[in-house]
């Protein structure tokens, strides 16, 4: 159900048995889901636990690694140790810093009952991240994205803006300068195009990469810009008017006409 296609369990406890596995990417998706348990996760992120008669506390083996060892991981929220001949020293943990939340799964460290090297992984990739990456707003809610034609319609170019901030997880080094807008969809609109018509999309596109896109809908409707037709059909327009000119004169000479006849008879 949870789509874990690299998993076989043959028994509960996860020790190594024959056709016993999984992936690290599987064992993450169903972290995942098991965080969404809030009884599961309020005991994960406690560091202790004592009993109701107050005779016995439980201390995370995570905590007990950090504090024996002097590791710096004030950002770790909580973690899971695990460990198998197979599998090596495995630890589950998730951490929060700078407003981004990180789930990390670590295996196969060495086997060490000195030496945390399940912990010290977690922390080396930790730091890796928290002090390459962070948070940022990439596009906020007044950029402009896009320019649309209009035809025979008052403004003669629509702007449309982002409507919400977008923040996305990237390198410190990002430069918002290097964001490009690409518009795919309707090149012009006209006064009879309906409110509310989607136009099309903006992919927002950063090193390549395609990291977000927005809708774009007409959100009002545009007024008919006559000038435009004017110019645009003048030569059409002046056929027409002429003709129409010929036309009255050509009543008018006749009803002249059929007006002296009867007045002759």
């Amino acid at each position: 159900e949870l789509n874990m296609t690299n998993t076989h369990f043959v028994n509960e406890t996860g020790l190594d048995a024959d056709n016993h596995y999984s992936s690290l990417n599987d064992v993450a998706i169903m972290f995942r889901y098991a965080l969404n348990n809030e009884e599961l996760k309020t005991i994960f992120l406690s560091s202790s636990y004592t009993t109701s008669n107050q005779t016995k506390t439980f201390v995370s083996t995570t905590n007990r690694f950090i504090a024996k060892n002097h590791i710096q991981m004030d950002y770790l929220l909580g973690g899971k140790t695990g460990t198998t001949d197979a599998a090596g020293l495995c630890l589950a943990s998730i951490a929060y810093e700078n407003g981004t939340n990180y789930m990390l799964i670590t295996a196969n460290a060495p086997l060490s009952y000195q030496t945390p090297y399940h912990v010290l992984d977690a922390k080396t990739i930790y730091d890796y991240f928290i002090e390459s990456y962070e948070s940022k707003t990439i596009v906020s809610k007044e950029d402009v994205i896009a320019h649309i034609k209009t035809k025979f319609a008052i403004p003669d170019e629509l702007t449309f803006k982002a409507e919400k901030d977008i923040m996305k997880y990237v390198s410190k080094d990002f430069q918002k300068e290097d964001i490009t807008y690409e518009y795919e969809g309707i090149d012009e609109v006209s006064v009879n195009t309906e409110p509310n018509t989607h136009l099309g999309v903006v992919k927002i596109i950063y090193q390549d990469e395609l990291i977000d896109q927005i809708d774009v809908t007409l959100k009002e409707p545009l007024q008919l810009d006559i000038k435009e037709i004017c110019d645009t059909y003048k030569v059409e327009i002046g056929i027409t008017i002429f003709l129409i000119i010929l036309l009255v004169l050509i009543v008018i000479i006749r009803r002249n006409k059929k007006r002296k006849r009867n007045q002759k008879k």
